[in-house]
């Protein structure tokens, strides 16, 4: 999956994840009530927010398969009002294209800075 820079421009990293995980069940050719494939629940939770002289930043806790990564997320004043502490949100994949799919851009907003890994 290749992002174009404008639609970067456009959506927040909080909302292209969401969306990505949203499109990713709904569009897929598996679903969880399929028995060949293997369907795993990814939850994402906001865990902390900074606006460090309006610098907004979301602190957020990705689990996938007992994979647990935490990112900061650079987002924009609306998108940080938005989002308040403990939001959750928790979807089921059942495709490895689509999970390999929000690697991908989970990578490439890693590479813009848009997000950076946190321990």
């Amino acid at each position: 999956m290749v992002l174009v820079g404008g639609l970067m421009r456009e959506a927040t990293a909080v909302t292209l994840l969401l969306l990505l995980l949203i499109g990713s069940s709904s569009s897929g050719f598996f679903s969880p009530h399929n028995p060949v494939m293997t369907c795993y629940d990814t939850q994402g939770e906001v865990i902390a927010k900074e606006n460090d002289n309006g610098m907004f930043i979301l602190y957020v806790s990705l689990d996938y398969q007992d994979d647990k990564k935490g990112y900061r997320v650079f987002v924009g004043p609306e998108t940080y009002e938005e989002y308040e502490v403990g939001y959750v949100y928790t979807d089921t994949t059942c495709d490895i294209e689509d999970y390999a799919a929000i690697q991908d851009v989970i990578n490439e907003l890693l590479t813009w800075g848009i997000i950076e890994g946190i321990s």
